[in-house]
């Protein structure tokens, strides 16, 4: 199961939290528009048969467990900081 949620960078008030941040232009340049949450939870080893029930009592769990972070009033900023950072870093060149 892949669960995913997209942040419109947009859509986000960033003007309490960039202090000492990058400016929205730099990580508009940097991401993109926009963020994304991906959580992936896997099971190996399913009975066809159950598959259906297996999925959803999934769901369930990732709901159950995920709603408390995903329903803060700053996981947006969370994701979008967290995906800028994420994407810096992947772009930093080691020189030796």
């Amino acid at each position: 199961m892949l669960a995913r949620i997209e942040v419109m960078v947009e859509d986000v008030d960033l003007t309490d939290h960039l202090t000492g941040k990058p400016s929205r232009d730099a990580i508009v340049e940097m991401i993109g528009n926009k963020a994304v949450f991906e959580k992936r939870v896997e099971r190996n080893f399913v009975d066809k048969k159950e598959k259906d029930n297996i999925l959803r009592g999934m769901v369930a769990a990732f709901i159950d467990s995920s709603k408390p972070y995903l329903s803060l009033p700053d996981f947006p900023i969370r994701c979008i900081m967290k995906s800028y950072r994420e994407t810096k870093n992947a772009h930093k060149t080691i020189h030796v």
